[in-house]
């Protein structure tokens, strides 16, 4: 490995993400109102799947599938951030997956010029669960 490349631990990600995690419904206590700027949804209200996903995720997570083909996805959350603040949370606040168990996906596409900077995150979170291939 060339000494400039990052040595990637996906474990030490996983675990990285489920700390820094917060929930989307402790962002702004019962007392406090949700931005207008914000809209908040359940997965109930409105269900996250693949077809939610940018193409670039799309393709990346055909080719997680392709290589787990015993593995199943259900998609839990997604929260969409403009320049650093909330846009978009679809999430009903339960608990993430185990570490063995969550998959995340996300994408950013930042747009900058000498007067301006947009940065827009996608992030989806989901569980991916073993499946026993001689099952029907």
């Amino acid at each position: 490995m060339h000494a400039q490349e990052l040595a990637l631990d996906p474990r030490e990600i996983v675990r990285r993400f489920r700390e820094t995690h917060t929930h989307s419904h402790a962002r702004w206590p019962a007392s406090e109102l949700v931005p207008d700027r914000v809209t908040v949804r359940t997965p109930r209200d409105e269900p996250v799947d693949d077809g939610c996903l940018p193409a670039p995720l799309r393709a990346e997570l055909r080719a997680y599938s392709s290589a787990h083909p015993h593995r199943t996805i259900t998609f839990l959350k997604h929260r969409r951030t403009v320049d650093g603040r909330a846009e978009r949370i679809v999430d009903d606040g339960a608990n993430l997956p185990g570490e063995a168990q969550l998959l995340v996906l996300s994408q950013t596409v930042t747009l900058a010029d000498w007067d301006s900077v947009r940065v827009v995150t996608d992030l989806f979170v989901a569980r991916k669960d073993d499946v026993d291939p001689r099952r029907p």
